[in-house]
């Protein structure tokens, strides 16, 4: 009785777990066209609020700070200090 080698089994294996991934992969794409389709739908029937003045305040005064610190940063380096540990000159 002669039995089959090891090396057919693997590729047997190898094959199925291929077969397997590539049907993972094709619910995965079904699952996300229709997440991507309700996502339409849904923005088509319910359009987005537009933003008001008080949503936009706190992104306002980040940039602000940022801004500023930026600046002085600059202005510290333009006086000289460089490196890795350069400090604004004032704070």
């Amino acid at each position: 009785m002669a039995t089959k080698s090891k090396a057919t089994f693997q590729k047997r294996m190898k094959e199925m777990k291929r077969q397997e991934k590539q049907r993972m992969k094709a619910e995965r794409r079904a699952q996300k066209k229709l997440t991507n389709q309700a996502e339409r739908e849904a923005a088509a029937n319910n359009p987005a609020p537009t933003e008001s003045v008080e949503s936009a305040e706190p992104q306002f005064a980040l940039f602000k700070t940022l801004l500023l610190f930026l600046t002085r940063f600059q202005n510290g380096m333009k006086s000289g200090e460089a490196g890795r540990n350069a400090r604004p000159e004032t704070w």
